[in-house]
């Protein structure tokens, strides 16, 4: 299998872009260099860079022309290779085919990267893959998802939200507090440790409070989304709240389509600036972010630091979780620090 690769040094020219710009998929514009078509040229190199510090390869599990979160972890990425002066692969996913993820990270470790970065969904899935980069000396930081295995995976970090079970939690616990008695949890990955432990958090939140919830799986792909979550709430009229593991905007047609506005409130995890728009409707409670621009950005950073001076302490960047609602919405808008 061969890389599926977009590559660039954001906002740089020291390489050709395979395949599509991530900044063009991210909404920023992109120029190429020294490519075959079709290309993209992107804008010019950091003044202060001569020449890369080292080759990172990402490999996401998001896909990044349909999903309103991955963007922003590449943005991230983006510009901290700007800054830190790295030459920038990013691999994504169509749909959640760890199979295929797998053999990214086993082509990746065979063309001998200076780092890379993971998320880590499915470990039993992705673990034999990993190997190939311990066994070439291959450092690698692990984003979003992983929290509870990336140090024994042998990663030098882990950037993201780490206890997702927690999490859930605390989003239960958020929409009971605002009345919701009554509850789906929407798992859009049935497959991932993560949305499994959020839909598990949460279900245990509302039944504290003396409420009852259950699991609705639900695939983001399925163009017949909108028609379960319908008729899961015609199965369940006295429904007062619907919870996502994931961005999901349809739930709010939905819950419009059936009438139940006034009585059904919403929200979701994985909040992105794309979720303002949904925010502003009365019944969506809160969305629950993660911080996916830090992600990008700190590993990329932990990963030059650690190419400047080798230190392989374990790290960990907590990223979220951050309830965000319309009237916080600004004040969370920020990267912070790699800390």
């Amino acid at each position: 299998m061969a890389l599926n690769t977009r590559s660039f040094h954001s906002k740089g020219s020291f390489h050709s872009i395979v395949l599509l710009c991530v900044l063009a998929l991210i909404g920023s514009s992109c120029s190429a260099a020294q490519q075959s078509p079709p290309s993209e040229e992107i804008p010019s190199a950091n003044p202060s860079c001569k020449e890369p510090l080292a080759r990172v390869v990402m490999i996401i599990h998001g896909n990044l022309k349909t999903s309103a979160f991955w963007p922003d972890v590449a943005q991230g990425a983006v510009e901290s290779a700007y800054d830190n002066c790295i030459h920038l692969e990013v691999n994504d996913l169509e749909n959640s085919d760890y199979d295929k993820m797998s053999g990214l990270i086993v082509d990746a470790a065979a063309s001998k990267p200076d780092g890379v970065i993971i998320s880590l969904p499915n470990v039993t899935k992705l673990q034999p893959a990993i190997k190939k980069l311990e066994e070439n000396n291959i450092p690698f930081v692990v984003i979003n998802a992983g929290s509870e295995d990336a140090k024994n995976m042998g990663a030098l970090a882990f950037v993201g939200q780490k206890d997702e079970y927690n999490a859930g939690y605390k989003a239960g616990e958020q929409m009971a507090e605002a009345g919701v008695r009554h509850a789906y949890c929407i798992n859009l990955q049935p497959q991932n440790k993560t949305s499994t432990q959020r839909c598990e958090g949460f279900i245990d939140a509302i039944k504290s409070k003396g409420g009852s919830a259950q699991v609705l799986v639900v695939e983001r792909s399925d163009p017949g989304a909108a028609d379960r979550i319908k008729l899961a709430l015609e199965l369940a009229p006295e429904t007062d709240g619907i919870f996502a593991t994931a961005e999901l905007p349809i739930i709010q047609d939905a819950i419009k389509d059936m009438g139940m506005q006034d009585t059904t409130s919403f929200a979701y995890f994985d909040f992105s600036p794309k979720s303002y728009d949904a925010i502003q409707y009365e019944n969506m409670l809160f969305a629950a972010g993660q911080g996916p621009y830090k992600q990008g950005y700190c590993a990329i950073s932990i990963l030059s630091s650690y190419f400047l001076t080798p230190d392989a302490t374990y790290k960990e960047v907590i990223t979220g979780p951050v309830f965000i609602t319309r009237e916080n919405y600004q004040d969370t808008q920020t990267g912070g620090d790699c800390k």
